[in-house]
């Protein structure tokens, strides 16, 4: 398989593995449990795992140096912080209501790869236009959702 193959199929496998996450997630909320225990500790069993994967894949376990470790943490709390406030929004709200925000994510690593971080050195405009393409219709898509749902929930 070709490294563009690959690397499609595992955003494919991600995509679908991120939406049985975020759909336990609302469950394990809506069963009652704290939004933020919730991340915690699936945070923490993702990262056991995932160390135990890696070690047991490569045999290994090196320790990064220290220049690692400042954006490393910076991530993991704006990872904790971001999924504990989707988490709270799904257990408040219909998931096709959130799940848009989801869509714009896209639009959020473009805007900031190319204007903050000046990542990307210059981004094809096909590339742009699928993106920006994909998030809105994802968010007509909700709009459509949304007065689907209200119209029959009015219903007498």
């Amino acid at each position: 398989m070709s490294s563009s193959g690959r690397g499609f199929a595992f955003a494919s496998c991600s995509a679908a593995g991120s939406a049985v996450c975020e759909m336990s997630r609302k469950r394990l909320v809506g069963a009652g449990c704290d939004p933020t225990t919730v991340v915690a500790l699936v945070c923490l069993v993702e990262g056991v795992l995932g160390v135990l994967a890696f070690v047991v894949g490569t045999g290994a376990m090196p320790v990064p140096g220290g220049e690692f470790w400042l954006p490393a943490l910076a991530a993991a709390a704006a990872s904790a912080l971001t999924t504990s406030m989707l988490a709270k929004a799904y257990s408040e709200n219909d998931i096709s209501s959130c799940a848009p925000f989801n869509a714009a994510l896209p639009v959020f690593q473009l805007l900031v790869t190319s204007f903050v971080l000046r990542d990307e050195a210059r981004l094809p405009a096909h590339r742009i236009a699928g993106v920006c393409v994909i998030t809105g219709c994802a968010f007509w898509l909700a709009k459509v959702s949304l007065t689907l749902t209200s119209a029959f929930s009015h219903r007498p």
